[in-house]
């Protein structure tokens, strides 16, 4: 059924169309997801992207064959936690390469941000410091080329466990383990400041 509806979306030249609305509502359904994906509902939410996840990948491969990077990128921001969640790690951590490399995703800073975020949450729970660091410190760099407070705190606070966990360099994981506490203190967000502080913790631990 699917191929005869293929064929013929492809004879009345309407496949295209439909296969970028299709890439549309994935967006718009891993966006929405994404939001609850740590909530009380946590089971449902992932179940409901097991179900997706062939549609999550043809729209990714379809976003990446027409040069639709920017969207390529917000799926794989929205969708790499339940990737994690569910084991599929290694497929996750493809996806991160080949979004990234994508010839036009620096021209979409923001949503190039948030791929590098995931890519750096990827490799890091694959225990794969340096790309991780790699990734996650250009996200840090995005973030201040912003200005904004709450993205380079959350992007810097990424950064530090990097350091910490491998007992690198303990006085750029502190420094920048102090600059979130900082941040998250001039913004007022308590959340932010507790888990900042435990961050500082960690690099503390290792001074």
């Amino acid at each position: 059924i699917r191929e005869f509806a293929t064929e013929k979306l492809t004879e009345r030249g309407e496949a295209d169309r439909i296969r970028d609305r299709h890439a549309s509502w994935v967006l718009a359904f891993v966006g929405a997801a994404a939001v609850s994906i740590c909530g009380p509902d946590q089971k449902a939410v992932l179940d409901r992207y097991e179900r997706e996840l062939d549609n999550i990948r043809a729209a990714m491969s379809r976003c990446l064959a027409h040069d639709h990077s920017e969207m390529a990128m917000r799926i794989l921001a929205a969708s790499w936690r339940f990737w994690q969640m569910r084991g599929y790690l290694a497929e996750a951590r493809e996806q991160a390469e080949r979004v990234l490399a994508a010839p036009d995703s620096r021209q979409y800073p923001e949503a190039r941000a948030a791929a590098l975020e995931a890519a750096g949450g990827i490799a890091y729970w694959q225990g794969d410091m340096e790309p991780a660091r790699t990734w996650y410190e250009e996200a840090l760099e995005l973030a201040r080329l912003s200005g904004d407070k709450r993205r380079i705190a959350k992007a810097a606070y990424n950064v530090t466990f990097t350091f910490t966990l491998n007992s690198d360099d303990q006085a750029r994981a502190v420094e920048l383990a102090r600059e979130t506490v900082d941040l998250y203190r001039e913004l007022g967000d308590e959340g932010g400041i507790g888990r900042s502080l435990w961050g500082l913790s960690n690099a503390s631990y290792f001074f």
